[in-house]
């Protein structure tokens, strides 16, 4: 951590040997408590998902309390197998989300098991956030990479198993509020392409942006299989178009030859404020 611009970087938390790797940081802000009551001023607090490597193996979020500066894990949930039978304590994805029926300030964790938890901000509760025990989304093949709001909602991309036809393997799924949420299917990206042999099935960065046409926000990410930018329009039905074929434009770019792979982009959770706009990235696509 830096205290300042020209602090030096210190050791806030040293995870240990216990774990592989802090693979995703938020800074979770909570206007409400877990009973709607508006927090003034909102709490903040740093929330971090490690992968865990020795027993007790479990999914868990560590949330650090700024005034002591004290780390407090959380465990999620114990089964850390996923329906496609793969074993993963890690956690892919954390965000915030102001639930508008319920009235509620939630944080949602996405662990690599395959499912989606719910946690409030409640003081008497370990690390001061009250997570609810059976996850809102459950049963998912494949990691769920990110998260992000549009338009008011909260979305979530589910990696796809190519195997699996239907909302049972993954895509792009929005969640309805209310006191008894649900998460709708509305876009499955391919997972498969003709240049790769293995498929890969995320759907990384996914973020919103403003829409092209001005009206409302459209999600932007990257299908890492096929190594392209698409963009995803709720006011469309959740029609998806390509932004950018990234290997055609480097293969123009770089003046190579011959058939091109696909290849991970957008690795990180988002894009960032100058990227976000598609300004850039139109300026490439006519490169």
């Amino acid at each position: 951590m830096k205290k300042s611009a020209r602090a030096p970087w210190e050791v806030d938390k040293a995870f240990g040997p216990e774990y592989l790797r802090a693979e995703c940081m938020k800074e979770a802000v909570f206007t409400t408590d877990h009973a709607g009551r508006k927090l003034d001023p909102p709490v903040k607090m740093l929330l971090v998902g490690a992968t865990r490597i020795r027993p007790p193996l479990n999914a868990g979020v560590w949330a650090r309390d700024d005034a002591t500066g004290q780390w407090t894990r959380a465990v999620l949930t114990d089964d850390i197998v996923r329906a496609d039978g793969e074993r993963n304590t890690g956690l892919r994805a954390i965000a915030g989300h102001y639930d508008a029926v319920t009235g509620v300030h939630y944080v949602f964790a996405a662990p690599s098991a395959g499912a989606i938890f719910r946690g409030a901000y409640d003081p008497a509760a370990p690390g001061n956030i009250l997570w609810k025990k059976q996850p809102e989304l459950g049963g998912a093949r494949k990691r769920i990479h990110g998260f992000s709001e549009a338009n008011g909602a909260l979305y979530a991309a589910v990696g796809v198993d190519p195997a699996v036809t239907g909302p049972e393997g993954g895509g792009l799924f929005r969640r309805v509020d209310g006191p008894r949420p649900r998460w709708e299917f509305e876009y499955r990206w391919k997972a498969e392409s003709d240049h790769r042999k293995k498929s890969m099935p995320a759907f990384r960065g996914l973020t919103a942006i403003p829409a092209a046409d001005g009206q409302g926000e459209e999600l932007i990410g990257a299908p890492e299989t096929l190594g392209v930018i698409e963009v995803i329009s709720p006011r469309k039905g959740h029609a998806a178009r390509q932004e950018l074929d990234i290997g055609a434009y480097f293969a123009r770019a770089w003046k190579v030859t011959g058939e091109q792979g696909g290849g991970l982009f957008a690795y990180n959770a988002t894009w960032g404020p100058r990227l976000a706009d598609l300004g850039s990235l139109r300026t490439w696509g006519q490169a």
